[in-house]
């Protein structure tokens, strides 16, 4: 609560609205599916869930972010600061309002060459926003394409499933919204990462310094290479890792990869949906015990 406290208080200075108060709304009055208010209160949660894992021994060899993910990384792995990570990810939030909102995002089991060559056949209109696994992508782009992608895959037997988003991210759709997010951003203040840092903007490892306005805007607008991250460090040797989120969504994807690589790796979530916060943490800092992973018990008893 504290470090969403901090937040808080920071995005306070860059916006009229608290984060405190809208995380504490009811299901029916709640604005979360306004994405400048979802992505600054997904930051603000994975930041708070880095400082309890931290706090209870639980520390990170490298990091990694997916998408919005990426500014929570950088201030876990040193690369911004708490104040710097809060207005990159206010105003990546807020430059959406630029974007037109009628675009969709479509999940789908397919390989990456598949996936890239059925987004070639609408050209301009629909792009592979996402390589999550060897077999997972996102599409991104034009709600009657991405409709026809659909009824196509369907008749295939293959899964697919439309994403609960107002916005096709990581598409020519979010073009509009580069200039303000640009400008609103300017001169980003970034530091040597003290910790391995791996960019799904590129797939690859950075030290943190590049992470300058225009890497926020291809983060924006540049597909999600999750897949090319994750599979990197796992080829490094990486064999455990723990997802940061209030619901876990890309544990099946991390597992994908060791699949794929024929290696043996555990995967661990934070938080469930609907499943009591506590309860969650503890089961799942039980479950990393297990796995071998250092745990400060007598922080956590004395706590």
């Amino acid at each position: 609560r504290r470090k969403i406290e901090e937040c808080d208080a920071l995005l306070r200075e860059f916006g009229p609205w608290s984060l405190m108060e809208e995380l504490m709304r009811d299901e029916k009055s709640s604005r979360m599916q306004q994405t400048e208010i979802a992505q600054p209160a997904i930051f603000a949660i994975q930041a708070a869930l880095a400082d309890v894992w931290q706090s209870w021994g639980v520390h990170p060899a490298a990091v990694v972010g997916h998408s919005v993910g990426e500014a929570a990384a950088a201030h876990v792995a040193g690369t911004l600061s708490l104040r710097e990570a809060a207005r990159v990810i206010f105003h990546r939030g807020r430059s959406m309002d630029a974007a037109p909102s009628y675009g969709r995002m479509l999940a789908a089991t397919l390989d990456a060459k598949e996936a890239e060559e059925i987004a070639a056949s609408f050209p301009g209109k629909v792009a592979v926003a996402a390589f999550n696994s060897p077999v997972s992508v996102t599409f991104s782009g034009e709600p009657a394409p991405l409709e026809e992608i659909a009824r196509t895959l369907e008749s295939r037997g293959i899964f697919n499933r439309f994403l609960q988003v107002n916005y096709a991210f990581h598409s020519h759709l979010m073009d509009p919204a580069r200039r303000d997010l640009l400008e609103a951003l300017g001169k980003v203040e970034t530091s040597a990462a003290r910790l391995a840092l791996y960019s799904t903007v590129t797939g690859t490892a950075t030290d943190g310094r590049d992470l300058d306005a225009d890497y926020w805007w291809r983060n924006v607008r540049q597909p999600v290479r999750f897949y090319a991250a994750i599979d990197e460090l796992v080829a490094q040797g990486h064999r455990l890792f723990l997802e940061l989120s209030a619901h876990p969504v890309l544990t099946g994807s991390i597992r994908e990869v060791f699949a794929h690589r024929a290696v043996q790796g555990e995967v661990v979530f934070s938080l469930r949906r609907k499943q009591p916060e506590m309860e969650s943490m503890l089961q799942n800092l039980g479950a990393l015990h297990a796995v071998g992973s250092p745990v400060g018990w007598k922080r956590i008893y004395l706590a």
